[in-house]
């Protein structure tokens, strides 16, 4: 056993001058290119890359994704508004990229939101579908109008934001452990933080409202972390 983890250390140490060699090599050889249109400048190799995984999307990867892990439906709208939301968050809303940007990001979050994206989640749960959906699914709410200007924002979507906020907040307030459960068996903390973040979120887009309640998840974490073990 001693020998097995002395070689695997010896080929860590090996594979991590390697990797930085690479991303030395990377970062001195690729240039992005960029692109003007509609008085906008984007990286045209991003944006290459999103119309790949807009094929993918409307092919139903999502869909795909369900069947291989149970959060894939989830992860993937997820993670492909947000791409969007960064891509865009730059661009000048009155540009068609923009307007590209912000339609594919709300089919994706819809997606999330709709009765089939919340579908396998247990709506019974103290946080109402468990951490993981509803943090995702507020994070990337709140992410669509981080993106927008006030007035462009749909109103409907800004009560739903501060409604899925307050329950947030209210169902963590009501926790003495900072981590609710994603599904009835168990919580992951890595879930809780984005339902946490979706709340700094609304204090940076909307009023700050959330500041005490993010110190007091906190609080309870390194009430938890200093609690001797039994």
């Amino acid at each position: 056993m001693l020998k097995k983890i002395i070689r695997i250390i010896g080929y860590s140490l090996l594979i991590i001058p390697l990797f930085i060699l690479v991303d030395f090599n990377c970062a001195q050889h690729y240039s992005p290119t960029f692109e003007t249109t509609d008085s906008s400048i984007f990286n045209r190799d991003v944006y290459h890359q999103l119309q790949h995984l807009k094929e993918t999307y409307q092919k139903g990867a999502a869909k795909e994704m369900q069947h291989i892990y149970p959060e894939g439906f989830i992860f993937f709208n997820a993670l492909y508004a947000l791409s969007w939301t960064e891509f865009v968050r730059s661009i000048p809303e009155s540009s068609d990229l923009h307007k590209e940007g912000l339609n594919e990001i709300t089919k994706a979050w819809e997606a999330i939101d709709s009765e089939n994206g919340k579908s396998i989640f247990n709506a019974q749960l103290p946080l109402p579908y468990g951490a993981f959906y509803a943090g995702w699914n507020n994070y990337v709410l709140g992410s669509k109008l981080s993106i927008q200007s006030p007035e462009m924002r749909d109103s409907t979507e800004v009560q739903l934001f501060e409604k899925y906020c307050a329950i947030i907040a209210e169902s963590y307030a009501s926790s003495e452990y900072p981590f609710l459960e994603s599904y009835g068996y168990g919580s992951w903390p890595a879930d809780n933080v984005v339902a946490i973040a979706s709340l700094s979120l609304h204090d940076k887009i909307l009023e700050a409202k959330y500041t005490k309640n993010i110190q007091d998840w906190l609080d309870k974490i390194k009430t938890h972390l200093d609690r001797p073990l039994a």
